[in-house]
């Protein structure tokens, strides 16, 4: 899948701020997100709340590009190409962004979700 994850979308519109829900990380693992790239084709993190790099995430590469137009783009990854990132990179959490809010995701919680699958 390469475009848009509506159950994502639908997720994030039903969580708080702080809630990484059943259904947000479902949707994570059934249908990826959208990862903001440089010109050089590699990962932009970026910090929230002051805690350090985070992994930003989107529904669709229309909302990265709204939330985060300074990127060069978008690559679509799915939930192993994610956990590969945490793996190399020691960056353990995703900034999932919806249209009016974003949720931090424990990629950790992703990895057990998966392995549950």
């Amino acid at each position: 899948m390469s475009g848009s994850n509506d159950a994502l979308a639908a997720a994030l519109g039903r969580v708080g701020p702080a809630d990484a829900s059943d259904a947000l990380v479902a949707a994570i693992v059934e249908g990826g997100l959208h990862v903001p790239i440089d010109a050089g084709d590699s990962v932009v993190f970026i910090g929230v709340d002051g805690s350090g790099p985070v992994l930003p995430g989107y529904a669709s590469a229309a909302s990265r590009e709204r939330h985060l137009p300074e990127a060069a783009g978008s690559a679509h990854f799915d939930a192993l190409r994610l956990i590969d990132i945490w793996r190399r990179t020691g960056v353990d959490t995703l900034a999932v962004f919806g249209d009016e809010q974003w949720v931090k995701v424990p990629l950790p919680l992703v990895a057990e979700a998966l392995r549950r699958r």
